[in-house]
């Protein structure tokens, strides 16, 4: 009878086991083919910003105004843009207008053809050693050093502008949890140090595109090993080596630096949960010479990394 009460634990251990030994496996392949990665394309210190964006160019506008005032030594920002409709596309082209006469290191790329071959021809093409993501709908709230993302050996350690203490809150979740204990960086006195997974929701998703950093030749390797057709689905995939993720540690700040504004969506490839202003509606506020107006979050400490925050519209000019 013991016997026979204590089988399905010990199939249910060497299963386990059977999933680690494969887990292990496939990380230490994929390592290799990372270090193959840095053999072909040497990279320099430093760090690049990759921004997606579709059918947004007036939350764009401010996701790049507010990087430009928050961020002291701004790491260069590729924008990867695309347009559903002509008119979206005109918006675009008047805000590349804008920033032609803007002090400011970044290049607009159009996204023509698949949307994995442009991102892995904008990956092959950055020379930074660290990269990170950032989306149309995200706003930077409070200051930060863009020379942190140069400086975080992101081989160990994910830095994280959009998570800090504050965050006990998942928008998409819709749940509550409790942060991970915090250690301060002896070196970095900015940095909190913790531990992925520990906690519950966005502290167990290390592979965030919403400002999370990395080192280049690992997203450069992951991008090339499966099929996507969006950032929503390319995070997905990323999410997928997630065992990679939580092998390293995680920093973030006192307060978060950037946040996710979701109050509408433009992509088809899952359903998130949103708020309600449509994209053609601040389409037709773009056309009338409007932008938000995004200083009634400076300084915000948000208890989210989604929250839904309906800004005011003021004239461009």
């Amino acid at each position: 009878m013991l016997k026979r009460l204590l089988a399905p634990f010990g199939y249910a251990v060497v299963r386990q086991g059977l999933l680690n030994d494969i887990r292990s496996s496939r990380r230490s392949a994929v390592r290799r083919l990372i270090e193959t990665n840095i053999v072909s394309f040497p990279r320099k210190p430093g760090a690049t910003g990759i921004v997606f964006s579709k059918d947004r160019a007036l939350q764009l506008h401010a996701l790049l105004n507010s990087y430009r005032l928050k961020c002291m030594n701004p790491p260069k920002l590729i924008i990867i843009y695309t347009a559903s409709s002509p008119a979206h596309m005109r918006a675009y082209e008047e805000l590349i207008k804008i920033y032609d006469h803007v002090d400011f290191n970044y290049t607009f790329v159009a996204e023509s053809g698949p949307f994995k071959n442009v991102l892995l021809s904008t990956l092959k093409a950055i020379h930074t050693s660290n990269l990170f993501f950032i989306v149309d709908d995200n706003v930077c709230i409070n200051s930060f050093d863009g020379l942190d993302l140069e400086r975080v050996d992101s081989r160990k350690f994910i830095l994280s502008l959009r998570m800090s203490p504050n965050c006990v809150y998942s928008y998409t979740g819709n749940s509550y949890h409790t942060p991970p204990p915090f250690t301060v960086d002896a070196e970095q006195p900015q940095w909190l140090h913790f531990e992925w997974g520990v906690s519950a929701n966005e502290w167990s998703y290390p592979y965030s595109l919403d400002g999370h950093v990395f080192p280049t030749s690992e997203i450069h390797t992951l991008a090339e090993l499966g099929e996507y057709n969006g950032p929503n689905s390319f995070e997905v995939l990323l999410m997928s080596f997630n065992d990679i993720g939580m092998s390293k540690g995680g920093i973030c700040y006192s307060n978060s630096r950037v946040l996710n504004l979701p109050i509408n969506k433009v992509q088809v490839e899952n359903d998130n949960l949103h708020g309600t202003v449509s994209a053609e509606n601040l389409l037709d506020c773009w056309m009338a010479g409007k932008v938000l107006d995004f200083s009634t979050l400076d300084g915000h400490e948000p208890v989210s990394p989604h929250e839904e925050h309906y800004l005011s519209l003021v004239d461009r000019f």
